[in-house]
């Protein structure tokens, strides 16, 4: 199986959790698990742009990789939405996640045992969906103005062209 591992210092780590020793743990994890490490990417501690998490979904997009892992939840973030949101954009392609710290065997399972990582996940999912269903809007005028189409299956929309007035209609006035 190929690895990609991901490490991150984090805001005001001391020296004993560098990137470099998280990538260690990495590397002995992978190597007793008798997998196939092909990167390691890395996100600095004050960076907020994370090229390194960016790198990760560039490796598995292209197909190079079937599992990340990492050294612990803490290097994706200290914070569980965060952790939460990055490991659904993770899942959401289809890969395995797995850390080096046998501690996050549970945050990790599917489903989770922590009530807040259920909300979270639940809160995501629900999310996705509506994205899905907003996605699903029609692009083409003629599908929304009547014109049956197979892009719009039960779905009405009328064009108002101005908001009503208490004003009299002057063409009922004429009749």
């Amino acid at each position: 199986m190929h690895v990609v591992g991901y490490v991150r210092e984090r805001p005001g780590s001391d020296s004993v959790d560098t990137a470099f020793m998280q990538a260690e743990r990495i590397r002995i994890w992978v190597a007793r698990n008798g997998y196939d490490l092909i990167s390691i990417c890395q996100d600095n501690a004050n960076s907020a742009e994370r090229e390194g998490f960016g790198a990760v979904l560039g490796i598995i997009s292209s197909g190079q990789a079937e599992l990340v892992v990492v050294p612990t939840l803490e290097a994706l973030s200290p914070d569980k939405i965060t952790q939460e949101v990055m490991l659904f954009e993770l899942r959401e392609t289809g890969i395995s996640v797995a850390s080096t710290e046998e501690d996050d065997l549970l945050a990790l399972s599917v489903p989770p045992t922590d009530p807040a990582r259920m909300l979270i996940r639940d809160v995501l999912d629900k999310a996705a969906g509506f994205r899905g269903v907003r996605g699903t809007a029609p692009t083409e005028l003629s599908a929304v103005q009547g014109v049956e189409s197979e892009l719009v299956p039960d779905v009405i929309v009328e064009f108002v062209d101005s908001l009503p007035t208490n004003e009299p209609d002057p063409d009922r006035a004429l009749a």
